[in-house]
């Protein structure tokens, strides 16, 4: 897997958070304590969608839209 650089500047407290999550020895360094924050959220974004497929999977057998549902939707989506 190729890896991408990402400078990233935080401001003082924030810094200092990140220095002191690092100093429990959890994290070998910044960068480690970042990949590990943005990898969960990762995790989680996907756990998310899992339960909105499965959601969707257990609403029930589909059933098709009329027209006028359709053509809200459209508008809808034009209006954004």
């Amino acid at each position: 897997m190729d890896n991408s650089s990402v400078k990233v500047e935080l401001p003082d407290p924030l810094g200092s958070f990140v220095d002191a999550r690092v100093r429990t020895g959890q994290f070998a360094d910044a960068s480690a304590y970042l990949q590990d924050l943005v990898r969960r959220d990762h995790e989680a974004q996907v756990a998310r969608l899992r339960e909105l497929i499965q959601e969707g999977l257990d609403s029930g057998d589909p059933t098709p839209l009329a027209d006028d549902e359709i053509a809200a939707i459209r508008q809808r989506i034009r209006a954004r």
